[in-house]
């Protein structure tokens, strides 16, 4: 049985209404040159375009059409086929997928042509349409693609780039690109985005493919913003570079690889980590910053108050307890951990860390970098850790139940441990913990500080100019009736000193929980978050709006930074649990009925559990539970 017969290319253009069956007869009837093609006639007739042409034979023979030139071309398939059998049959390689090359013909009845590629590429073919047009243009463009490059490479010298090395790679030659950075084009715009984000103080360089081009950004001061567009057809040269600089498979394009190096880009000491991510318009690319560049910091240099800075200090002294700094991804938790090793005695201290990966090196300091791929996550890891007998245990993150206990366990055994976790604030950390299936008890022993952390923009001081804070911004603060409405706030108009951005790098604003007596209490008592920010407010924390507030009034940060940190719920008031009347936040007790949000002894104000008659602290009959006993 015979399928259905294929229509032929004349009758698809009468049919889409390209030509007129009048014109398409005179065609036919008329005598062409001995080879020539019906489409080929068409279009030198002017009847139709090339474009019509391709539709045409792509619905006819159920091919795709591809734009060559909104096309990512990769460099590895251009390699298997020479530039003259290109140019004679009208094709041109597209992409490598295993043993499968993507070819883009002009006429998909040159059966000659497909088997001179097959036989020059010794790959199995996946054939496509193009214009005859486009696969001439992106002949011309990746068969000679050093002058091609020189026409979109940015102009000014590129920075010399130079592999260090591979950590947990093979024992591969070191490779020194400075004397071809200048000889090959492709390779001096990937040594110019580098050095560019380098010279930015960049911490993310991302290569973002899009259907007509081939995005270029920068992560700076927290900010994702645009640095260069480049045509499609140089991406994938683009990322080849990038993926044989980090020693990628490059055959490997439907999975996410990354991998990390060292590198000295324009002098400068630099940690890479590359990752690769496949979207729909090709592999996006991520490069992520760090290394000696970014040296680390002191406490009194990452936003801290001094006040602050002595209550961490001192908590770095004690033999054992567990700091846990919380905030979301990319609020500085890891800045701040490290900053506090620097406080430490390091000189005296057998001091190790654990983390997914390390961030930076760090001068007499155990470094150790989890690789979950090979089976050493970071229970694996702590477990031989610990064996070192450390004095002091750095872990990059608790983020699952049998890390968390064994960070609690070595805290208990008398180990200072310095971690972090996600969580809004610091007593939500408490939530946090609980939710890694830590029992309370063991939570309010082991843990002595909670510091939450956020990182906002710090407004350039050469082009500060202030503004008064509108009703609008003070109704979504959540301070409405709580402000002077002539209160003044900042923001940078920008200037030389800035680049026209009106900010200058990035400041912490931190909120400290110190576990007292009557907080370990409340926790050990399987007390709410709500209510441990209670009694912490009394106790005299600082909130993170709060500090965020006094550094907007200041001028130190903008409108802005405020907004992200300062949520309306965080300042709004609480219900009363008797009455229903609104009450602050910090408020133990109802002014307006008389009832305690919180259980404490009448003369020393103690945390007690609601059941107790006496209180623990200062014996001091309680009067509710002596007036139930002489009713029984």
């Amino acid at each position: 049985m015979t399928g259905p017969a294929r229509k032929k290319l004349g009758d698809l253009l009468v049919e889409a209404g390209v030509i007129s069956r009048q014109d398409l007869d005179q065609v036919l009837a008329s005598k062409g040159v001995a080879g020539q093609r019906l489409g080929e006639r068409l279009v030198e007739e002017g009847l139709c375009t090339e474009l019509h042409i391709a539709s045409a034979l792509s619905s006819q023979m159920g091919l795709e059409r591809i734009d060559l030139q909104n096309s990512s071309i990769e460099p590895e398939a251009v390699s298997l086929v020479p530039e003259e059998v290109a140019r004679r049959h009208l094709v041109m390689p597209i992409s490598v997928d295993g043993n499968v090359l993507t070819l883009a013909v002009a006429d998909p009845l040159n059966l000659q042509a497909m088997d001179d590629v097959q036989f020059a590429s010794s790959k199995e073919l996946a054939i496509c349409i193009a214009t005859p047009g486009d696969v001439t243009w992106a002949i011309d463009k990746h068969y000679r693609l050093e002058a091609s490059m020189e026409e979109v490479t940015p102009s000014g010298a590129a920075a010399t780039i130079e592999v260090l090395r591979d950590p947990g790679g093979d024992d591969e030659t070191v490779e020194t690109l400075k004397a071809r950075s200048q000889a090959i084009p492709i390779v001096r715009m990937v040594n110019q985005m580098l050095g560019a984000a380098v010279k930015s103080r960049a911490t993310e360089l991302h290569l973002e493919p899009s259907r007509h081009n081939l995005n270029v950004r920068l992560r700076v001061d927290g900010q994702v913003r645009p640095q260069l567009q480049l045509p499609k057809w140089v991406q994938g040269a683009v990322t080849s570079r990038v993926k044989v600089m980090a020693r990628m498979d490059l055959e490997e394009k439907k999975r996410p690889q990354e991998r990390r190096l060292s590198a000295r880009i324009g002098g400068v000491a630099t940690d890479l980590w590359v990752s690769t991510l496949p979207t729909r318009h090709g592999e996006k690319i991520l490069i992520t910053l760090g290394g000696a560049r970014l040296a680390p910091q002191t406490l009194d240099r990452v936003g801290l108050e001094k006040s602050e800075v002595r209550t961490i200090t001192e908590h770095l002294t004690r033999p054992r307890g567990m700091i846990v700094v919380a905030g979301p991804a990319g609020s500085g938790r890891t800045t701040t951990l490290y900053a506090a090793l620097q406080q430490a005695a390091l000189a005296t201290k057998n001091v190790v860390t654990v983390e997914n990966p390390v961030q930076r090196e760090l001068e007499g300091v155990n470094q150790v970098s989890i690789d979950e791929k090979s089976g050493r996550g970071y229970p694996e890891v702590l477990e031989g850790v610990l064996r070192q007998d450390p004095d002091i245990l750095l872990i990059g993150e608790l983020d699952d139940p049998r890390t968390a206990r064994m960070a609690m366990q070595a805290s208990l055994a008398g180990r200072l441990v310095l971690t972090t976790c996600h969580a809004p604030n610091a007593p939500q950390a408490i939530t946090r913990l609980r939710d890694l299936c830590l029992s309370d008890n063991m939570i309010s022993a082991g843990v002595a500080m909670i510091v939450a952390q956020r990182l906002v923009r710090a407004i350039c001081p050469h082009c500060r100019t202030a503004e008064t804070m509108s009703d609008e911004t003070v109704a979504r603060l959540g301070f409405t009736g709580m402000v002077p409405k002539d209160l003044k706030l900042y923001r940078g108009a920008g200037c030389d000193k800035c680049k026209g951005k009106g900010f200058v790098g990035r400041t912490g604003l931190f909120e400290l929980m110190v576990l007292t007596p009557r907080i370990r209490q409340l926790v050990a008592n399987g007390a709410p978050g709500e209510t441990i920010r209670s009694l912490a407010l009394a106790e005299g924390m600082r909130t993170l709006g709060e500090v965020a507030m006094e550094r907007a009034t200041k001028g130190l940060i903008d409108v802005g930074g405020l907004l992200r940190v300062v949520a309306a719920e965080e300042t709004a008031p609480v219900p009363c649990g008797s009455c229903g009347q609104t009450l602050s936040a910090d408020f133990l007790a109802c002014p307006h009925c008389g009832a305690k949000r919180i259980e404490t002894c009448d003369a020393c104000k103690a945390v007690i559990d609601p059941d107790w008659g006496f209180c623990p602290y200062c014996a001091t009959a309680r009067e509710a539970k002596q007036d139930l006993r002489r009713a029984s």
